[in-house]
């Protein structure tokens, strides 16, 4: 091997094996100018190209190494920091993906299991016109079934989410890291930045659609407990019942109303709360303050403020399915078009004013529980 294409070598594995803190010190790294020949095979492979097609240009982007986002200029702009992190071209080891899973799945647990009681009320009042609003519900629920009855389908809501937080938070990180650095590498940095917003959506697309197929069975039996309160004495119970008498199709006959619910609530909560924390982030910027200068108190403050908002949207792009889904659970014929021409288009939006307070703040809570494990497990986030 000639002395140049050692060199070329010797800094394609630098650039693999160091966290370079400067684009151009990355590309110089790659790009020694006597080997021309060998660079192309390697942006082939990268890129999925034959190699007459790469051009001698690196890439703005690589799987294993990117740019600092503090110091990372884009078309003769210096990007925010936030802003990159939000379209990562870097794909990270299984253990930081692992961690981000474990705060999404303890975030989301914890959360919905926290606003169970209303999540009660909410379900009762989409399968039942008897009540007159959420404190009438409340009251008659309370008076007629026991204080204990808000706290029905505990345990179904608890283990269903953990499973569900695990999966959408683990694989948002995924697919949004995955889907950016793919972009990046075939068109570039620029490319990736541009269209960020349609990749925060296609990631948590992808993410919800394995989630829910964990959530689903969970979600039918808490449905199914709360709307007849009789039918089992708990989660063990009433999973087991629900099997042995419906099989599989009972418990994942939710399955597609269920995804029709959680896709659109799941795109709309990332991609509001990426474009929320992105804009206060970048006015912070203008002013010359970091992510870095803030306390973990503040990042929590605008961590809930983006959730807050992310909340708002997500309730009021999902309500809809979440009524349909609430109807199909309660009754084992229950059929899709006959709920639809039974609740019309009003019947659709019955009980959005509780569902738009819990998921407000069950968002709020899931962003702020996740940003600050985080924190504590060492990611950059």
């Amino acid at each position: 091997m000639r002395a140049s294409e050692t060199l070329c070598l010797n800094g394609i594995v630098q650039s693999i094996g160091q966290p370079w803190r400067d684009e151009r010190a990355w590309r110089a790294a790659l790009t020694p100018p006597p080997c021309d020949s060998l660079r192309s095979v390697f942006y082939a492979l990268l890129s999925h190209r034959p190699a007459h097609q790469v051009t001698h240009s690196a890439p703005a982007s690589s799987t294993w190494a990117a740019a600092s986002p503090d110091e990372q200029v884009v078309s003769g702009k210096a990007r925010g920091s936030h802003a990159l992190e939000s379209a990562p071209t870097q794909m990270q080891s299984p253990l930081v993906y692992l961690k981000y899973a474990l705060g999404g799945a303890v975030g989301t647990g914890l959360t919905h299991s926290s606003v169970v009681p209303v999540d009660v009320v909410k379900t009762r009042l989409q399968v039942s016109n008897r009540y007159h609003g959420m404190l009438d519900a409340t009251r008659t629920i309370v008076k007629e079934e026991g204080l204990h009855m808000l706290l029905q389908g505990l345990g179904p809501t608890a283990v269903g989410y953990f499973m569900q937080g695990f999966f959408k938070f683990g694989g948002y990180e995924f697919f949004k890291a995955f889907y950016s650095s793919t972009v990046a590498q075939r068109y570039g940095l620029d490319e990736a930045l541009k269209w960020r917003f349609g990749i925060w959506m296609v990631g948590g697309a992808s993410a919800e659609v394995i989630a829910d197929v964990f959530l689903a069975p969970m979600e039918a039996v808490r449905i199914r407990l709360i709307s007849h309160p009789s039918y089992a004495k708990g989660l063990a119970d009433g999973f087991v019942k629900l099997a042995r008498e419906e099989g599989a199709y009972g418990l994942w006959r939710g399955l597609p109303p269920l995804m029709f619910r959680q896709v659109p609530y799941t795109v709309a909560k990332f991609a509001v709360y990426e474009i929320t924390t992105e804009a206060i982030y970048h006015a912070l910027e203008r002013r010359d303050i970091t992510k870095d200068d803030l306390s973990g108190a503040q990042r929590n403050g605008l961590s809930l403020l983006g959730g807050l908002c992310a909340g708002a949207a997500a309730a009021v792009s999902s309500q809809p399915a979440d009524t349909v889904l609430s109807a199909l659970n309660k009754e084992a014929d229950g059929s899709v078009p006959r709920i639809l021409r039974e609740l019309g288009v009003r019947g659709l939006f019955r009980g959005m004013g509780a569902r738009a307070i819990m998921v407000m703040t069950l968002t709020a809570a899931q962003f702020g529980i996740f940003d600050f494990i985080n924190r504590q497990l060492g990611l950059k986030k």
